[in-house]
């Protein structure tokens, strides 16, 4: 009776998080979002109390630590920020990101389970891209892939939702060569619809990459004489699928600005107007950054750099170089030790970690990749993956036997409240 009551508490738990990173996207730019978020974090803490007796254990890592210093920055930041109006805005927002991921990283501690988390990110990204799809509404979403258009910013930054469904779609494609669940090709379409209608080109080049990363490594993992003709087979079938959409009417639209991010890379063809703007943008924040590089100009002071030069409010379009900008080479440091912890996890223990260390090192380098056209160091949902990441470097090389990692967890204190 106990452990029916404890597993209905941890299913309800799961849908209250799975809620939570799907209002990350939903009302990303609404408002209300903050009661939101520490409204369903609330519920969940009261959830996990309830659960444990009326007892709470505070479990403080590497991954506190590291978050925590760089929100004490950020705060800090205000002192000395252009504007501290922004500076004060992000580090509300940070504040509340803190409070929610430490409420949640107790209780997916205590009850890991690398699938639930990976498939809570899968749903909620299939949940939102389906209800964008709605919400643009079909004649809108055929006109944006057809033609030379994109759907615009309405409800939330098209290119995050975007990046969302692309993250969601390497996780179904995980599933599916790894562990066999062919149903989940069917949530491949609206993910796929969404992504092209959206314009995203980052997005499609996360599924892209990552799609051949989960190939390669699946392929390579069986010990077979032939995996160097498999991998050249999948490879050659990748380019080609690839070739062949590109002269397909439908795909015209995506594949006119993916040309001409190809050119603004290779400087061969025509540059679109999008990547010289961005390049523009990543310039004179850079310029910025030599003038005060070590603390910055206070955290959400990076677009103050777009307005002066630019005449547009606009974030720089480059997590590094907004950083930068922002909190100078000590936040920027602060805040990438946290990818610097992970990477270094997933080396030292490789070979103990299962399956899943596949599909969490390809999202955790098309983080770091994509950082270079988005900023997302005050995106919720990023400060979500990283816990799920840390999570998966203290308990995954166990095999998701929490019990067994709890002594190799060592940098941690547990405190009991009554």
């Amino acid at each position: 009776m106990v452990h029916s009551k404890k597993s209905l508490i941890d299913n309800y738990i799961s849908v209250l998080t799975a809620m939570l990173f799907i209002f990350f996207y939903i009302f990303e730019d609404d408002y209300r979002i903050n009661y939101i978020i520490l409204g369903i974090t609330a519920l969940i803490l009261i959830a996990d109390i309830v659960k444990n007796g009326f007892k709470y254990s505070i479990r403080i890592h590497n991954f506190h630590i590291l978050l925590s210093l760089f929100a004490l920055l950020c705060f800090a930041s205000t002192l000395w920020a252009w504007d501290s109006n922004y500076a004060i805005i992000i580090s509300k927002t940070l504040l509340e990101i803190l409070i929610c991921v430490f409420v949640l990283y107790t209780h997916y501690y205590e009850e890991y389970d690398i699938n639930i988390l990976l498939k809570t990110i899968m749903y909620a990204g299939i949940v939102v891209a389906v209800y964008s799809l709605v919400y643009y509404g079909a004649g809108t979403v055929v006109s944006a892939v057809t033609n030379s258009t994109r759907l615009w910013n309405s409800f939330a930054n098209i290119n995050s939702i975007a990046m969302g469904a692309a993250t969601s779609m390497i996780i179904c494609i995980y599933y599916i060569i790894y562990k066999k669940q062919f149903p989940l090709i069917l949530f491949l379409i609206p993910l796929l619809v969404l992504i092209f209608a959206s314009g995203s080109r980052k997005a499609l080049l996360m599924i892209f990459l990552g799609a051949i990363f989960l190939g390669m490594k699946r392929l390579s993992g069986r010990k077979t004489g032939s995996t160097i003709i498999k991998v050249f087979f999948f490879l050659v079938i990748a380019f080609a699928l690839l070739k062949y959409l590109s002269t397909l009417p439908f795909f015209s639209g995506i594949m006119h600005r993916m040309e001409g991010l190809t050119a603004f890379i290779t400087g061969k063809g025509a540059i679109d107007r999008s990547s010289l703007v961005r390049q523009n943008y990543i310039t004179a924040g850079f310029q910025q950054f030599l003038k005060s590089p070590f603390l910055g100009i206070g955290i959400g002071n990076g677009r103050l750099v777009a307005l002066q030069k630019f005449g547009a409010d606009e974030y720089l379009h480059n997590n590094y170089i907004e950083l930068l900008c922002d909190i100078g080479i000590v936040g920027a440091v602060f805040y990438y030790s946290m990818y610097g912890y992970i990477l270094i996890g997933l080396a030292k223990n490789w070979s103990k970690f299962g399956d899943e260390a596949n599909v969490i090192v390809i999202l955790v380098l098309l983080q770091l990749i994509m950082d270079y056209g988005a900023v997302s160091y005050y995106s919720k949902q990023t400060y979500f993956y990283l816990m799920v990441f840390f999570i998966y470097i203290k308990c995954g090389h166990t095999r998701g036997n929490i019990y067994e990692n709890k002594s190799i967890c060592k940098n941690y204190k547990t405190y009991f409240f009554r």
